[in-house]
């Protein structure tokens, strides 16, 4: 089983991305989706398993080394991960396209602040809300991604307080 922390749209918080880490202790890596509006390096120190990070709309003075989309191998699965903006999120099509160019089954981005999950022609787009919180809700979201050894795709969304 892999497991990782997902989060997006940080937005300076540090304080609050070091509460998902003093949380999730039994993890694989981090997944950020955008908008940390941190500086890297900072954050790479801070986190004491490998990081998986986009730069989002917002990363433009801080995350400048960031690249907007990444994709890399997960077990049996091919994650792709991008802040969204660029693709009209939360419509899918554009970011279909990508998914399909990169041959990924899951998909993760953010810039929407809500949390969001859904199939569609066998992709797994996931949202995992926003660090700084939700637009509608004010809820402070992130998730845990779960991939089993015999392929199956468990998502928790997990409050910060």
């Amino acid at each position: 089983m892999l497991r990782y922390a997902v989060c997006s749209d940080i937005h300076r918080r540090k304080d609050l991305y070091q509460k998902i880490l003093d949380r999730e202790k039994n993890i694989d890596g981090v997944i950020i989706a955008g908008d940390l509006e941190l500086d890297t390096e900072t954050v790479r120190k801070m986190t004491p398993v490998p990081v998986y990070a986009v730069a989002g709309n917002c990363d433009g003075w801080t995350g400048s080394d960031l690249p907007l989309t990444i994709a890399f191998p997960a077990g049996s699965h091919r994650i792709m991960v991008t802040h969204g903006h660029r693709f009209s999120v939360p419509w899918l099509g554009e970011l279909e396209k990508e998914a399909l160019s990169r041959k990924a089954d899951i998909v993760i981005f953010g810039h929407t602040h809500c949390h969001f999950d859904t199939v569609q022609k066998g992709i797994r787009y996931l949202n995992p809300g926003a660090v700084r919180g939700c637009r509608d809700s004010g809820k402070r979201t992130y998730m845990l991604l779960n991939l089993a050894d015999n392929g199956h795709i468990y998502v928790l969304y997990k409050a910060i307080h």
